[in-house]
């Protein structure tokens, strides 16, 4: 009796264990592995509220190239999604002289975006994806937050370029969270991209 209990709770555990396996395998993909593939073409899942308070679409952010998305997990809480931001705030010049305009999206409210907004003065548009519905969409959802937890909702860090067309024309992200894609990387990968 004792035996079968045992047995009983191995296999379960290791039920368990294998249903957890995704998340495991999850953390071994490559960082630009997800999300959109480069040269897919996307749209958003839902419109975004910017911390000006505005209702923006995908076309309505793009300059004559297209946009930078910089997905952050929160510009309320997160000292590396700061970092990140500033780092494109200081060399913005960098990405717009190539034709494309930046956005940060996050699942921070807009309240909070426009608090960062004010601190910050940001030269570009700070989204507010709270049901992370785009997050989802795109593939970005870091799996390791359950809902209730005051992260869930976050993407994994990346940076997607996006044209004009709705095609990903490249994409940026580290291991990890710590570090993150640099504003001048960026821009240097889309100025080659675009002289070629």
């Amino acid at each position: 009796m004792l035996l079968t209990r045992l047995k009983i709770f191995v296999l379960a555990t290791l039920g368990a264990l294998a249903l957890a396996a995704p998340s495991v395998a999850d953390d071994a993909m490559s960082p630009t592995d997800r999300g959109p593939a480069v040269g897919e073409t996307l749209s958003f899942a839902a419109d975004m509220t910017g911390a000006d308070g505005k209702t923006y679409t995908l076309a309505d952010l793009h300059g004559p190239q297209g946009t930078v998305l910089i997905f952050n997990r929160s510009l309320s809480w997160c000292p590396y999604c700061k970092a990140q931001t500033q780092d494109f705030i200081d060399h913005a010049d960098a990405i717009t002289k190539s034709g494309y305009s930046i956005a940060v999206i996050t699942y921070d409210a807009p309240e909070a975006l426009a608090k960062y907004a004010a601190e910050t003065s940001a030269p570009f548009k700070l989204l507010s994806d709270p049901e992370s519905q785009t997050i989802i969409a795109l593939g970005l959802l870091n799996e390791k937050y359950e809902p209730g937890s005051f992260a869930y909702g976050i993407p994994h860090p990346i940076v997607i370029a996006v044209n004009t067309d709705g095609s990903v024309a490249a994409k940026f992200a580290e291991e990890g969270y710590k570090t993150r894609p640099l504003a001048v990387d960026v821009a240097e990968a889309l100025s080659a991209s675009a002289s070629r």
